[in-house]
């Protein structure tokens, strides 16, 4: 079964643009990160290094406090068609 973490997403690009924190599977997590964003993945703990997804526009950095959890309406629209899954 695929590995599911709390992430807090922003683009790189605008860091003091608003963060979409959700949980997202792995398997989908490169779907949204496509050549025109750069996005950040803060992880709430300690995820399998195999698991995670490997990009050179992905940063992951782990988190002491767990990631808040947003509706879905404030989900980007990419995370949104992947199935990203709410707490």
């Amino acid at each position: 079964m695929p590995q599911t973490i709390a992430i807090d997403a922003r683009p790189l690009a605008d860091p003091l643009g608003e963060a979409f924190p959700y949980t997202l599977n792995l398997v989908h997590a490169l779907a949204y990160v496509d050549s025109q964003t750069r996005f950040q993945l803060f992880v709430d703990r300690d995820p399998d290094p195999a698991s995670l997804p490997q990009a050179a526009n992905l940063t992951v950095t782990r988190l002491d406090a767990p990631a808040r959890l947003w509706k879905a309406s404030a989900l980007p629209a990419a995370a949104r068609a992947v199935g990203a899954d709410l707490l």
